[in-house]
């Protein structure tokens, strides 16, 4: 895997950068979260719109969030050794990944549930027959491919969102789904 480059910083944006920081940090010192909740307000919303673009209302849950957890923080004085810009960065992007994966959770089980509700009787037992016998093949697999495969098939969750739920590339959400598929095989051949 090859290293990121970073880029070179100018002397005039490496200034800036200073000088923002120590004014955050002055403003936190003396208790102006209002101001530095300001200064960030486009920069956290940029960000929950950016994660969860199909959804206004979701991201607007992001960065109320994302808020919420840094007046706490700063609140508790909690002093971090990054810079104050990098913690509502990655604060903001934990936070929308969090309301992201719930709602998709959330979403993904009331559709389950009104889905079997709609089968007549015996098509609904015919398919928990089928989840029963899926997660009983897929219990023979490695943790991870198995996890992927329950996350396909199961869930009915789309690679990109297997990918992105796991911290992995979609390409590797691929090549388990290939080997599971490979060792499915063997296990039905024997």
């Amino acid at each position: 895997m090859a290293a990121r480059r970073r880029q070179s910083v100018t002397p005039e944006v490496a200034l800036a950068r200073r000088v923002a920081e120590k004014r955050d940090r002055t403003d936190l010192g003396g208790g102006r979260t209002d101001l530095v909740c300001a200064r960030y307000f486009e920069v956290i919303t940029g960000i929950a719109h950016s994660v969860m673009p199909y959804s206004s209302a979701d991201a607007q849950d992001a960065v109320s969030i994302t808020f919420e957890r840094l007046l706490r923080e700063w609140a508790r004085a909690k002093a971090y050794r990054a810079p104050v810009a990098v913690v509502v960065h990655t604060v903001a992007r934990w936070e929308s990944r969090g309301v992201s994966i719930k709602r998709y959770r959330q979403h993904e089980s009331t559709v389950s549930v009104d889905r079997i509700a709609e089968f007549p009787a015996p098509d609904a037992f015919r398919e928990l027959e089928a989840i029963d016998w899926m997660e009983s093949i897929f219990a023979h697999l490695p943790a991870r491919d198995r996890q992927v495969m329950e996350m396909r098939y199961l869930d009915e969750m789309p690679p990109a969102h297997i990918a992105e739920y796991l911290g992995i590339k979609a390409n590797a959400v691929h090549q388990a789904q290939a080997r599971a598929v490979r060792a499915l095989r063997l296990i039905e051949s024997a």
